[in-house]
C-alpha cells in the first residue's frame, strides 16, 4: 500500500508544477505542495492517511525523485489529521 501512496505523490508533485494538486482519492490521501523557483525546497500537507514515513520513503523516487535526496524533512501533525511538512532536494 505505501509503494501506491508513494507513487501517488510523485504523480501529483509532478503534475501539480509547483502549485498544488489534489488526489482522486479520499481526503485522507490529499496532496499539495508548494515547490521554490529554484525546486530544491519544498513545504506542504497531505491527509491523514499519509505517515512521516511515507514521505521520507525514496522508493519509486519518493518527494525529491529519484536524481535527488531529500533533506531536512519537517513534519507536525495537526489536529484534524493532516500532516504538515517541508524539507529540501538536493
Amino acid at each position: 500500500m505505501r509503494s501506491t501512496e508513494v507513487v501517488t505523490l510523485c504523480a501529483l508533485i509532478l503534475t501539480s508544477c509547483g502549485t498544488g494538486g489534489s488526489s482522486s482519492k479520499p481526503s485522507a490521501y490529499g496532496v499539495v505542495v508548494t515547490w521554490d523557483k529554484a525546486r530544491s525546497s519544498f513545504s506542504g500537507t497531505v491527509g491523514s492517511a499519509w505517515t512521516e514515513e511515507d514521505l521520507r520513503s525514496e522508493k519509486d523516487g519518493g518527494i525529491c525523485g529519484g536524481d535527488r535526496t531529500l533533506r531536512n524533512l519537517v513534519t507536525s501533525r495537526q489536529e484534524d489529521g493532516t500532516l504538515n511538512f517541508s524539507g529540501r532536494c538536493v
